[in-house]
């Protein structure tokens, strides 16, 4: 089995390039801001995360940015450097559940009525690199992570539908739910923990997708956009 360390190092190495791609989304967003500023509109980007991602304990973080009155374009990414269910558990002796993994998720939305507000419809693109063993899915997805261990790469794009409503003027709660298709690409192992590689192996897959995000405003929201 590869050095557990390695491929920390590894996961904080795509951290780092999510960095980059999120320290530009936040220029996007500051040129925005100063657009809107001047047009006496607000809510130019938000930030928000996952609860379904971190309920799996996959801390998780996003910004958006508002590039017209119908459309936002963001960028997500996650990190799960830890192989259970927590931050503090390091140990794999108790059981043989074993579950890292990376993601990236650049999005475009289109919002019907305005944006931040009602429906929204959009596409987005996923990388995510995995190294995951003895874990039930929902819904008896995956089952070959049950008895063996998988890890490699997924590299796929899909569609999403979703519904945001405002709690204050700088909170706002969204769903959103869709599917995605790719390409995975990985090395399989006898089990969880062991080094025995039996094979590399590359297939189509489908993943879905589903969203309860919390979103924070900076700005307050503009009392015209939300009748």
């Amino acid at each position: 089995m590869r050095n557990p360390d390695h491929l920390v190092a590894r996961c904080l190495k795509q951290l780092l390039l999510f960095v980059v791609i999120m320290s530009f989304a936040l220029i996007l967003s500051a040129k925005a801001s100063a657009q809107e500023a001047s047009a006496g509109v607000d809510s130019s980007f938000a930030l928000r995360t996952n609860l379904l991602w971190d309920a799996t304990a996959e801390p998780n973080i996003a910004v958006d940015v508002r590039v017209g009155d119908h459309v936002t374009l963001g960028v997500a990414g996650g990190l799960k450097p830890w192989p259970r269910w927590a931050f503090w558990d390091w140990d794999n002796s108790g059981d043989n559940k074993h579950w890292r993994n990376f993601a990236v998720v650049p999005q475009f939305r289109w919002w019907p009525e305005h944006v931040w507000d009602g429906w929204f419809v959009g596409t987005d693109f996923i990388y995510t690199h995995y190294n995951v063993g003895a874990v039930r899915f929902p819904f008896g997805m995956y089952p070959d992570v049950r008895d063996f261990r998988l890890q490699g790469s997924f590299w796929g794009g899909g569609l999403l539908v979703g519904w945001s409503w405002w709690l204050t003027d700088n909170w706002r709660i969204e769903t959103e739910a869709g599917l995605a298709a790719g390409l995975a690409a990985y090395d399989r192992y006898d089990c969880p923990h062991c080094g025995t590689k039996l094979g590399t192996e590359h297939k189509a897959a489908l993943v879905p997708k589903l969203g309860v995000n919390i979103v924070w405003h900076p700005k307050k929201k503009n009392k015209r956009e939300n009748k």
